[in-house]
């Protein structure tokens, strides 16, 4: 695992370096993996997620933030009211970086997103344009 983030007591998500992305439920004794997907085939190396509540849903949605080996940042919508399980979809991936992303931050409005990486860059990007 190399990060992990919490945008609720109840999920998580985390980052990893094979590549996936994993949606927890941390309601039980231990934590369960409810879903796993690839969001950079060469290694995440950093998340960050917030809870957004779209217009005319009873539950929010998990806006999840990734950044990769592949100089990549993704924005992601996890819906964990999906049913038999929580579904991912990509809402953008941002170009930018000329090295590996090592950390991503949104905003607490959710509006913008921002990252870092060994290029020595920080990028700001407008996540809300996405959502």
């Amino acid at each position: 695992v190399a990060g992990v983030s919490s945008s609720s007591p109840a999920a998580a998500v985390t980052a990893s370096y094979d590549g996936c992305l994993r949606s927890w439920d941390l309601t039980g004794e231990a934590p369960r993996c409810t879903h796993s997907w690839t969001a950079h085939p060469s290694g995440v190396n950093t998340v960050a997620s917030a809870a957004l509540q779209l217009p005319g849903r009873k539950q929010a949605v998990q806006l999840v933030a990734s950044g990769g080996k592949d100089h990549a940042v993704c924005l992601w919508q996890v819906d964990h009211a999906s049913d038999p399980s929580p579904t991912h979809h990509l809402l953008a991936s941002c170009r930018g970086h000329t090295d590996s992303v090592e950390c991503v931050a949104l905003s607490p409005d959710t509006q913008n997103l921002a990252s870092c990486g060994w290029d020595g860059a920080l990028l700001v990007w407008r996540a809300g344009q996405a959502v």
